[in-house]
Parts: structure tokens; sequence; C-alpha cells
């Protein structure tokens, strides 16, 4: 990450192949330190993927942000909006249209570094995923609860 005082600029672009699917992602985030304690976040994306099932094929951009504030008893609270949109390249047979999807992401997460096991501490997450798509079918709303490690390295 690149330092220019109070902000970081980071870019990363990934290409793998996977079979016979190909898989572009470059991204780039942004990040404001508001003080030692708190820090915002920018992030924008783009996603490709060419599959040998065409109906798989999209193209996808995503844009999101990111609070984070220590809190007292070695606490760490995140917010973190996004925003995805997907564009897949053939029409689909079944139903005469090309599917078309809008995402919107909600997560908060809750850390204490304070429970550290050889670097590693308890993260508990709540997400809130909403995906409308042209498909009817493919449209969901979805809670999610996750626990987990993370790494401050």
């Amino acid at each position: 990450m690149a330092g220019l005082g109070r902000w970081g600029v980071l870019g990363r672009q990934l290409w793998r192949k996977i079979g016979p699917d190909r898989r572009l992602r470059r991204q780039i985030q942004a990040t404001y330190v508001l003080s030692p304690s708190s820090l915002f976040q920018l992030q924008l994306g783009f996603n490709r993927q060419e599959a040998r099932i065409s109906p798989y094929s999209y193209s996808a951009v995503w844009f999101g942000g990111g609070y984070a504030q220590d809190l007292p008893f070695g606490f760490t609270a995140g917010f973190q909006p996004s925003y995805f949109i997907t564009r897949y390249d053939p029409t689909l047979a079944a139903f005469g249209k090309t599917r078309s999807d809008d995402t919107v992401m909600l997560a908060f997460t809750l850390v204490n570094r304070r429970f550290d096991c050889h670097g590693f501490t308890a993260r508990f997450s709540y997400v809130f995923s909403a995906q409308y798509t042209n498909i009817p079918l493919d449209s969901f709303t979805r809670n999610q609860f996750q626990i987990g490690l993370t790494s401050w390295l």
C-alpha cells in the first residue's frame, strides 16, 4: 500500500485460469486514517469471467466503503456497505433475456484484539445481502451470521 500521509492506496489484479474458465479481477482501495483509532475506506473493482458454458460468463463492477472504529476493552467495530452490478453475456433461451443482477451488501463486524491466539483473533460478523435480477428465479435476500478467525498482521 502506498502511503500518502493519512491516505493509503492499494491496487490489485488477479488473473486465474480454472479449467476452461478464465477470471480477471481488478481492485483499487483508498484508505484514510481519521484518527489513531478510526479509518475510512473506499473501494472500486471490476470482475470478468469467461466460462466454457456461456450463460456463466459475465462482467461486474462493484464499489463500496468501510468505516472501522476502535472501542474500549480491545473491541473494534466495522461497517462495510457495497453495491455490485453484474451483467451476463448471452441471452438465456429459457427466459428470452440476458440476465442482469444488482446486489446490495451491508456488513457489520466486531473483533476483540485482546483475545489473541498465535496472531489470530475471533471475528463476528452479520452480513445482509439482497440481489435483484431480471430473472426472478435468481433474486434473493440473505442474512448471514459469521464466526471466524482473522489476523492483524
